[in-house]
């Protein structure tokens, strides 16, 4: 019996001391193997949406809060709305690539190229996503500022 313990004790010690020298390195690993891979669907699953132009489908992966006056539904619609203005505008998303997150250790954000029609011609943006629980919170276009970009983050970004 005292040999069983002694076998199974010198893998648990091993393993706890694996784990304490992952925690003093980078405290944050588990909580990124915990949320990476949902931030990355979420972040797909927007992005993918928002690209073909299904703005009703892309809102289920937004995390908006609402403010206390108003209902959740409200947040997202006025979203859709904005997002079909946009549009309208000739400034809309059609393709994404190099996505990537968590993008650095200390993070838990993302980063993508988005490309953009935009008054008729492809134009490719380097987009910085931020997450909630409940899915993807901002996408910013980081720069550089025009007018499309600009009014791009006043939907997507809560400066």
């Amino acid at each position: 019996m005292n040999r069983f313990r002694l076998l199974l004790a010198i893998p648990l010690f091993f393993i706890a001391i694996v784990g304490v020298l992952i925690f003093f390195t980078d405290p944050f690993a588990p909580l990124r193997w915990y949320l990476g891979p949902q931030y990355t669907k979420d972040a797909k699953a927007f992005l993918s949406a928002v690209s073909d132009g299904d703005y009703e489908r892309a809102s289920k992966s937004l995390s908006r809060n609402p403010r206390a006056d108003e209902p959740g539904d409200a947040v997202k619609t006025q979203w859709i709305s904005a997002m079909h203005e946009l549009k309208a505008q000739g400034f809309y998303p059609i393709e994404y690539g190099n996505l990537k997150v968590p993008h650095d250790r200390e993070h838990m954000d993302g980063r993508a190229d988005i490309t953009f029609m935009e008054d008729g011609k492809r134009q490719s943006y380097y987009t910085i996503l931020t997450f909630d629980l409940g899915g993807v919170h901002q996408a910013c276009i980081f720069s550089p500022e025009t007018k499309h970009t600009e009014a791009w983050n006043k939907i997507n970004c809560h400066y």
